[in-house]
């Protein structure tokens, strides 16, 4: 889930956090999604797709869906990526607001096949600071704006039993918040497999409260990182003037390489439908064979699911 909440707040008159909600009097969107294989380091293979509005497409949500797959001799998966972006208006009276919805999904079996993908939502909001909302105070007056980016969601690395190292693998996410060009408020979170199998995390403008980190062990498949950001806000301020008219832009990026033998993905707005279906098919099925000719259980499923959905939980008291 994503939600960008904007505040007006005057600390000098109030005393504190006393809000009044400014006027959006105009968005636009940008959607981006990328999938590209490898083999040996060479690239075979890509598919990427983008939308704007009103650029290019005169309707919301704009969507872009980037997939390729490969099956191996015997009809199985031999490696898959998925990426799939949507850009909305703004959420403002949606139960469960998604202004951006993001799920990509990549992972390989074949050790010679590599996969990467990157993903891009932008929106930007027209905000009105109206003269009528502060009527004893003048355009010549400077405001204190403080807002809020609500970001909810998670990465997720599936190191399956097979796999002894996760390295190659890198997962990365990029948040961007600005006021026309100037640059409100940056933050970078990179996961980096290691040889030892484990995932190393580095941060730029995030903080170790803004995510939480926790690992799922599913039998038959092997263990499952997950990096999750639930339903925390990330505050950022700023200057305004009363009557000012200007562009406020949320850029949410996604960037993942993911090696052979290991599957990653994220997703935000939305559940991770996709790698859980995909990790089990290039990994669980070699593992439990003898489950070749049943419908598997959808353990996996509510295994990973219920790591999310439990560490959400746990955060938010």
């Amino acid at each position: 889930m994503t939600k960008m909440r904007t505040a007006i707040v005057i600390v000098s008159v109030f005393g504190g956090w006393a809000c009044s909600y400014a006027d959006v009097s105009n968005f636009q969107m940008f959607a981006a999604s990328r999938v590209v294989q490898y083999r040996n380091g060479l690239e075979e293979q890509r598919m990427e797709q983008s939308k704007g509005f009103p650029a290019t497409d005169q309707t919301v949500p704009i969507e872009v869906i980037s997939e390729l797959h490969q099956q191996n001799s015997s009809g199985g998966l031999s490696w898959s990526g998925f990426n799939r972006v949507l850009a909305n208006d703004p959420q403002y009276n949606s139960s469960l607001p998604t202004d951006f919805v993001i799920e990509l999904a990549g992972g390989s079996a074949d050790s010679d096949v590599s996969l990467s993908m990157h993903s891009q939502a932008r929106q930007s909001r027209t905000i009105d600071i109206l003269a009528e909302e502060f009527p004893t105070f003048s355009s010549a007056d400077t405001l204190t704006l403080r807002s809020a980016f609500l970001l909810e969601g998670a990465l997720a690395a599936v190191v399956p039993d097979t796999a002894g190292s996760t390295s190659g693998l890198e997962m990365t996410l990029g948040l961007n918040l600005s006021k026309g060009s100037a640059s409100l408020w940056s933050g970078t979170l990179t996961a980096t497999g290691q040889e030892d199998g484990s995932l190393l995390t580095g941060t730029d403008g995030f903080v170790a409260n803004d995510f939480g980190i926790t690992t799922v062990d599913v039998t038959g498949l092997g263990k499952v990182w997950i990096i999750s950001f639930a339903d925390h806000p990330l505050p950022f301020e700023y200057q305004g003037h009363v009557g000012e008219t200007f562009d406020l832009t949320a850029d949410l990026t996604l960037d993942f390489a993911v090696p052979g033998g290991l599957a990653a993905g994220a997703a935000f707005g939305t559940v991770p439908a996709e790698l859980v279906m995909t990790a089990r098919d290039l990994f669980e099925s070699s593992s439990l064979a003898a489950k070749a000719a049943a419908a598997p259980e959808p353990g996996t499923v509510l295994l990973i699911l219920a790591g999310i959905l439990g560490l959400s939980r746990r955060r938010s008291r």
